[in-house]
Order: structure tokens, then C-alpha cells, then sequence
């Protein structure tokens, strides 16, 4: 899934067109920037009715960078961000979640560890970096 994009020339041009005005070697301000990136400028669009869509992290990227318009759901969405991480140098996840608590998978956020400190990043809701909506079960995908 994700490892595509860690190898994707688009996806690498998109890491560095969003953190290009940033301080170099600061990676919280590279994530937080990359977080609401994805956050703020992927509009998040539920899959069809019975179906599961997924575009990929380079199509995605190739797509903002020409400037086009881009709605994903929390799968996609939470790939390309795990993508754009491990383009910084830090390791991610994609984590599904039971998003009610009701031990049903229904949700996707994407992890990272940085000073040995595991932050969860959502990216369908208006919510900062380090916190992820209330959920009881997981399955981490490295």
C-alpha cells in the first residue's frame, strides 16, 4: 500500500513543496505541516455504497501537484500521509480503528514515533496532531 509512495518521485516533490519554507531538521513543524496538508486540502469523500475505492499515494500526489482538486476517504487519505512521513525520514503506520467503539473496523488514522513517542494523526477531522477519535480495538499496518 504505502510502501508505493515511499518510493514515488511525486510522492517525494509533494513532501518537499509542503515543508520547503520550513526550518531544516525540524521535524514536528515537517509533520504538523504535513498533517494539515492532508488534513485541509484532501476533502473527505465516503466510498460508493458497497464499494472500496483506494487511489494511491503517487496518483494522489501527481494530482496535487497540477493543482487538481482531490477527495478521498480515511484509507487513502491516511496512506498518502503515512507516505509523506516516511519521505521525511520518520517511520509510519496506517492504523484501522473501530471509530464507534463497537468493535467494527471502520475508521483509518495514520501513526508515527518521533523521540520515541507514538502520535496518532487524523485526517478527516479538524483536530490537531497527537490525537485520533475515541476507538477500543486496532490493526496496525507497518
Amino acid at each position: 500500500m504505502f510502501n508505493e509512495g515511499k518510493n514515488s518521485y511525486y510522492v517525494r516533490l509533494l513532501a518537499e513543496e509542503i515543508t520547503k519554507n520550513l526550518p531544516q531538521k525540524d521535524k514536528i513543524a515537517e509533520l504538523k505541516a504535513l498533517h494539515s496538508f492532508v488534513r485541509d486540502n484532501i476533502r473527505y469523500l465516503a466510498d460508493p455504497y458497497q464499494k472500496e475505492l483506494f487511489t494511491t499515494p503517487d496518483r494522489m500526489a501527481r494530482q496535487l501537484l497540477a493543482g487538481r482538486t482531490v477527495s478521498e476517504d480515511c484509507e487513502s487519505k491516511a496512506v498518502l500521509l503515512a507516505s509523506l512521513i516516511r519521505q521525511i525520514g520518520l517511520p509510519s503506520q496506517v492504523v484501522i480503528i473501530d471509530a464507534r467503539a463497537d468493535g467494527i473496523y471502520s475508521h483509518a488514522i495514520t501513526r508515527t514515533f518521533l523521540n520515541g513517542k507514538k502520535i496518532n494523526l487524523e485526517t478527516t477531522l479538524p483536530i490537531r496532531m497527537g490525537f485520533a477519535p475515541k476507538h477500543t480495538k486496532e490493526i496496525v499496518i507497518n
